[in-house]
């Protein structure tokens, strides 16, 4: 999948007609995000001063950042990682007791 987003964007980046299709990848992920992160906060499990719009802005943006550095550079995403970006995520949205 990272290949996948780093061709996507690689592609974009060398075709402005495509810009509209990047738009709509993002706009698409920021509504799921959004709502999830929304639902969060209604249901009492995420902090009520969280600035949605960042948090998506973030996540979506080191998503593919992740993606870039293994696709271009070989380096894999561990378990580690993967838990380490949950948890810093998670430390900054999450209510706590």
């Amino acid at each position: 999948m990272s290949r996948f987003t780093f061709e996507f964007w690689s592609v974009l980046s060398r075709n402005p007609n495509m810009a509209d299709k990047a738009k709509e990848r993002y706009k698409m992920f920021y509504t799921i995000l959004a709502e999830i992160l929304q639902q969060g906060i209604n249901n009492g499990e995420f902090k009520e001063d969280i600035d949605i719009e960042s948090m998506v802005y973030i996540i979506l943006s080191s998503m593919d950042g992740i993606g870039f550095v293994n696709s271009v550079m070989g380096i894999s995403m561990t378990h580690d990682i993967v838990k380490n970006y949950i948890d810093m995520i998670l430390k900054k949205i999450e209510k706590g007791d």
